[in-house]
């Protein structure tokens, strides 16, 4: 094997990794570093560690740090036992960035939760409930939520221990929401090309797989997927409370109407009602011609316009822009401004680049959550104000 001291603390599980987020072969990183293509495996597999002029190379062709390549590699899970939203049509390369990523948001939430107090994990293990719609019951009923509808998905699942971020990318790699468990510790990672609803359907169905097959060891699969798809149904749209609120066969507008009680697309809303028996079969496919028609399959018109924030990440990244301590994070976990960017999109923070140069602007959110230091105190995500209806 041969030793360079320079870097005698280079992973090459570190340099997959990064390879891996920026979605590049092994062919590509080569001919951007104008390394032979042998060395990149060799360096990957822990055969040969780079010279120094080879980590510079490296370095700007992946576009990350020493310290990134560097850190000790901690990984706690493995691909089967993330559970993507539609593994089937997901390609190895992108599979590979999503695994980049959630390693990536690993190192962060360690970071923070060596540094602030945060919520336990309590997500109960209900994989024993006869249905979904139990399930659904069984934690609405534990977290004390009632039948009436969620306020902040996040900040919900946040107060119960789980770590959320998002996986945004700068090029053509594209993948869905996607949870895994690591060390004991819940993770769920949005993507960020969808709307504010369906988001929140995206974190209900995760949470769904967590308390449904926290014990299996590859939680992916069909009848895993519409039972997470059920269980997110039920969250979101309660049966007592849909019931209440909802007429009998309702046209396309009531439905369009009632969508935003709970914060959820009006195709979900219209799938919901044909399987509580509130739509006949004969409405049911009418709405969602008509929807169709109207766009609701891609988008949302007339919709959330902004989507829900992250209040553990908004303190945190609050406390580091006052005490001028994001140096502090980028130096410790290896991270440059954009790739912490890219990990919080949407939920916290906005990235904007100018002329090389990264500017960064926090979006202030009103959870009245006291900036004290260490510990961070959370709702439980409340309900959905009735200005939202």
């Amino acid at each position: 094997m041969n030793y360079n001291s320079n870097v005698a603390v280079f992973d090459g599980k570190r340099l997959r990794n990064r390879r891996y987020r920026k979605g590049l072969t092994k062919k590509a990183l080569a001919e951007n570093s104008r390394i032979n293509q042998r060395l990149i495996t060799d360096f990957e597999a822990g055969r040969v560690l780079p010279t120094d002029e080879q980590m510079t190379r490296l370095i700007a062709a992946l576009q990350t740090t020493r310290e990134y390549l560097t850190l000790p590699w901690n990984n706690g899970f493995s691909e089967p036992a993330l559970s993507f939203r539609a593994p089937s049509k997901m390609s190895q390369r992108n599979k590979n960035a999503a695994m980049s990523i959630a390693q990536d948001g690993i190192d962060l939430c360690e970071w923070i939760l060596k540094r602030y107090d945060c919520p336990p994990v309590n997500i109960p293990n209900f994989s024993y409930a006869d249905t979904p719609e139990q399930a659904s019951d069984m934690i609405r009923a534990q977290w004390g939520l009632g039948q009436q509808p969620i306020g902040n998905m996040v900040t919900l699942l946040e107060s119960h221990g789980v770590f959320v971020f998002a996986a945004e990318t700068e090029n053509d790699l594209d993948f869905d929401a996607f949870s895994f468990i690591s060390d004991h510790k819940p993770f769920v990672c949005l993507g960020t090309r969808k709307t504010p609803e369906r988001d929140r359907f995206d974190l209900a169905h995760e949470l769904g797989h967590l308390v449904l097959h926290q014990e299996d060891p590859s939680p992916a699969g069909r009848n895993k997927e519409q039972e997470a798809n059920a269980f997110a149904s039920a969250l979101l749209m309660p049966k007592g409370d849909t019931l209440a609120q909802t007429p009998s066969n309702p046209s396309t507008e009531a439905i369009k109407k009632l969508k935003n009680r709970w914060g959820v697309a009006a195709t979900a809303l219209t799938y919901r009602l044909h399987q509580l028996g509130v739509m006949t079969d004969w409405t049911y496919h009418s709405a969602l011609i008509q929807l169709t028609k109207e766009g609701y399959r891609t988008s949302e018109p007339n919709g959330i316009l902004v989507g829900e924030k992250s209040a553990i990440l908004d303190t945190v990244f609050r406390d580091l822009y006052q005490t001028h301590s994001m140096g502090a994070l980028q130096t410790d976990i290896g991270q440059t401004k954009q790739d912490i960017a890219e990990i919080v999109y949407g939920l916290t923070l906005t990235v904007s680049a100018s002329n090389q140069s990264t500017t960064w602007n926090s979006i202030y959110t009103e959870y009245g959550i006291q900036s004290e230091m260490p510990k961070l105190s959370l709702h439980t995500g409340g309900l959905r104000s009735e200005q939202n209806w």
